[in-house]
């Protein structure tokens, strides 16, 4: 039986679902847009027979569990204990690709380490994740070299049925916090230079870079300021001694440092242009109008390199000069650079103070503008979102409703979600009447559903219950359990509701009935093994008896057990 592979992505971007019919379990890849990969938006994975049985099941689960709690070291932990385990394990390549990334999530170094490796291994083929490996590789601002295939997205486990909120510009916002992370430790690396000559330099070059940093030992010598000082500025001079020189630089206090990290900034070799940019990030204390009016030439500047205008940018916001609006609102409505538009407004919204009439004018004019591209509309409602007042969360709840393009309603609804504490009932209200609406489109709805999580408890295990029995969409039948199993917190509940649902579902609606059964395994208590016992020995659905044994297997204890026993008696 062809299964239906659907999934929901976390952390920052809503895009079109794509619905891909499958034999086996796999990764789902994407193809870049623009420049930038978009991010998509999927809603559940089926339960694979073919794939129930494996050993590494379990502890896959309970790392792909950790990896959308965020629970980064947990989930490290479950992905390398099942490499360790189960080395022929179907989740080995899934799991090595989770492990890499969440380690990339807290030590960078180490998580490109672990990408290449992953890339390396399986360039050749055999694991579905590789394009995903090496897309991720660009969203976390390693460099492109080091990226050798395809493109992607990290995609959704192929086991475990769960729905995850959709979020926004996922590749976008997390390149712009990369950034920003580059740009802080390209500061703290300013501050206090540490020699870590490069071990491709030949030994002269290597002697040169140590002897320019013991130069900046003595920060009141003025001899040795004015020889760092000609390095730096000296075209001719291999480009790692103008880096070691233009770090050097920084520890001088009383010099005019930021004139010579502005004349590097000006022309020349765009490496070394964003080195000094950055450290011009530095300085930002000093006052020194010269450098927010060079940072604002060059990010404004469509003609310039996009990593000089990228690093103008970040810098100057670092700055919070008053020309800092100026810059933003005329990269964002005029510039013809797409990336550097949605980078705009993002820091619009970070920057914007209390409901800025001026900045929510600027995002609302974007925001409804349907011919603009989807990226940077998505951006403004992204910012939107961040907006504190009445009138972002009036606009927000007009797109839920009637955007003619459903990846911006998605994005509403999130964004919605994540202010309902603002006006909970009446957001509440608007999601619960999309989701119950069998007209609405249906990924439309169940984003809707989901929204619905931190509403009353009883209200959504009712609303979830309804739909799981009664909706004409299987799609949706499949959410409402999801999203019941993943949000009620009262087990005794959630295991009732969710033995009336397999008990009611229609024998022909097995994906309902498998997803039900997969919640009340989660339950896991005395309740719920005889439950599953119970479908073990007598259920007259084979795939159903299966599941009911897997699960049991994995509850274990001695309640499980016996059970397993008495199916071994069988005849």
């Amino acid at each position: 039986m062809k299964a239906i592979l659907i999934s929901i992505f976390f952390f920052a971007g809503v895009a079109e679902a794509q619905v891909v019919q499958s034999t086996a379990p796999r990764a789902v890849s994407y193809e870049p847009s623009g420049s930038g990969v978009e991010a998509t938006v999927l809603e559940r994975m089926s339960v694979l027979p073919d794939l129930q049985d494996d050993p590494g099941l379990t502890l896959y689960k309970a790392g792909y569990s950790a990896i959308l709690g965020k629970q980064w070291a947990d989930a490290r932990k479950k992905f390398e204990e099942l490499l360790k385990k189960y080395p022929r394990s179907k989740y080995v390549d899934a799991s090595e690709y989770w492990n890499a990334y969440a380690l990339a999530q807290t030590d960078r170094r180490k998580g490109a380490d672990a990408y290449r490796r992953f890339i390396r291994k399986y360039k050749e083929g055999g694991s579905e994740y590789l394009d995903d490996a090496v897309a991720d590789m660009q969203k976390f601002g390693f460099s492109p070299e080091e990226a050798e295939v395809g493109v992607g997205l990290p995609p959704v486990p192929p086991v475990t049925p769960i729905v995850t909120e959709p979020v926004i510009a996922e590749t976008e916002e997390l390149r712009a916090q990369a950034a920003e992370l580059a740009a802080e430790a390209q500061e703290a690396a300013l501050a206090v230079p540490t020699p870590r000559p490069d071990k491709e330099l030949d030994p002269e070059t290597r002697l040169k870079v140590e002897a320019i940093y013991a130069l900046g030992r003595d920060t009141r010598d003025q001899k040795a300021f004015e020889s760092v000082k000609a390095i730096a500025l000296d075209r001719s001079q291999a480009t790692e001694l103008r880096k070691a020189a233009l770090h050097t630089l920084s520890r001088f206090k009383e010099q005019d440092v930021a004139g010579v990290f502005l004349s590097v900034a000006d022309s020349g070799d765009a490496e070394l242009r964003r080195e000094a940019i950055y450290a011009l990030g530095s300085l930002r204390k000093k006052g020194d109008e010269r450098i927010a009016r060079s940072l604002a030439a060059f990010a404004s500047d469509p003609a310039q390199p996009r990593e000089v205008r990228e690093a103008s940018l970040f810098t100057l916001a670092r700055l919070d000069g008053e020309e800092l609006f100026d810059v933003l609102e005329r990269i964002a409505e005029e510039d013809p650079n797409v990336r550097m538009r949605t980078e705009a407004i993002y820091m619009i919204g970070r920057k914007g103070k209390e409901g800025e009439p001026r900045a929510v004018a600027l995002l609302k004019s974007i925001a409804l503008d349907s011919s603009q591209p989807r990226r940077v509309r998505e951006a403004s409602v992204y910012s939107l979102a961040r907006m504190p007042g009445k009138e972002p969360l009036a606009l927000l709840e007009t797109m839920a409703k009637t955007d003619a393009e459903k990846r911006m309603r998605l994005n509403a609804l999130y964004a919605l979600g994540q202010r309902r504490q603002e006006s909970p009932a009446e957001i509440e209200k608007l999601f619960q009447s999309i989701a119950e609406n069998p007209k609405e489109d249906v990924e439309v709805r169940i984003a809707a559903l989901y929204g619905l999580r931190r509403a009353d408890e009883q209200k959504a295990l009712a609303l979830c219950k309804s739909l799981a029995l009664k909706d004409s969409s299987e799609m949706m039948r499949q959410a409402a359990v999801h999203t019941l199993a993943e949000t009620t917190k009262d087990k005794a509940s959630l295991l009732k509701t969710l033995m009336d649902i397999f008990n009611q579902a229609a024998e022909t609606d097995t994906q309902t009935k498998e997803t039900a059964l997969y919640g009340i395994a989660n339950v896991g208590n005395d309740e719920a093994v005889k439950f599953l016992s119970n479908i073990a020995l007598t259920s007259k659905d084979y795939e159903m008896r299966r599941r009911a044994i897997y699960f049991l297997g994995s509850i274990g204890g001695d309640q499980a057990k016996a059970a397993l026993m008495e199916v071994l008696k069988q005849k």
